[in-house]
């Protein structure tokens, strides 16, 4: 089962700028700032978010996108 949500051009660029890649740890800045360790953007080669992670995200910005396949979606210009 899934959620969808139809989202605003302005809002979906910003979505985009933190899910550009396939498995992605949102770390708020307010927590970032209260740890030992100081994090920065970029690559954790050996994290496993613990299982499964705590959601699913597909971003659907192209007209090929998997989810219009299959929907069997008829795309109109």
């Amino acid at each position: 089962m899934a959620v969808i949500r139809i989202v605003p051009e302005e809002e979906m660029r910003v979505l985009q700028k933190y899910l550009n890649f396939p498995a992605v740890v949102l770390l708020s800045e307010t927590i970032a700032k209260k740890l030992s360790h100081k994090y920065t953007d970029g690559v954790i080669d050996d994290y496993d978010f613990g299982g499964d992670p705590d959601v699913r995200v597909d971003i659907v910005d192209d007209i090929d996108h998997y989810f219009l396949v299959w929907g069997h979606e008829d795309v109109q210009d």
